[in-house]
């Protein structure tokens, strides 16, 4: 079962401008997150030389990086 709601904000001047900075900053630390995410694959792709094989003999972290590349 999914409730779905809609509904408007009326709020002051200064208290829009803090929801929207809060909003961009927000965006901001997922962004920084997903790209530290990223690089640490890739270095402990790059460190381990011995990677464990998934099951259709792919690299499955290689994989995934890929993924994660296509579909930022």
């Amino acid at each position: 079962m999914f409730i779905s709601l809609q509904f408007k904000l009326e709020l002051k001047r200064e208290d829009k401008e803090k929801l929207i900075k809060l909003m961009h900053k927000q965006s901001s630390a997922i962004r920084v997150a997903y790209r530290r995410l990223l690089i640490n694959l890739v270095q402990s792709l790059q460190s381990d030389s011995n990677s464990y094989e998934g099951a259709d003999g792919g690299n499955s972290a290689w994989q995934v990086l890929r993924v994660a590349l296509l579909f930022p």
